[in-house]
């Protein structure tokens, strides 16, 4: 998965994952304010969006999405 980090990483963080067909790239406003506040945002491409590659022709369910979100977390 690709993501951006924005933010000093030892700030509270905020994971980011955008809308179907969108990318990281609509975070990036969220990311410049709130970063200079105090927080570290990770704005991350969904697979098989912008530039993290698709894993198979599937949907992918929610919970893979969001097992994803925890893994960049971690």
């Amino acid at each position: 998965l690709t993501y951006e980090d924005v933010g000093d990483p030892t700030a509270p963080t905020v994971g980011a994952l955008h809308d179907l067909l969108a990318d990281r790239a609509i975070w990036r406003p969220l990311a410049a304010a709130l970063a200079p506040a105090g927080w570290r945002v990770l704005a991350i491409d969904a697979r098989g969006h912008g530039a993290s590659a698709a894993l198979g022709v599937r949907p992918y369910p929610p919970t893979e999405l969001a097992a994803d979100v925890l893994a960049v977390l971690d």
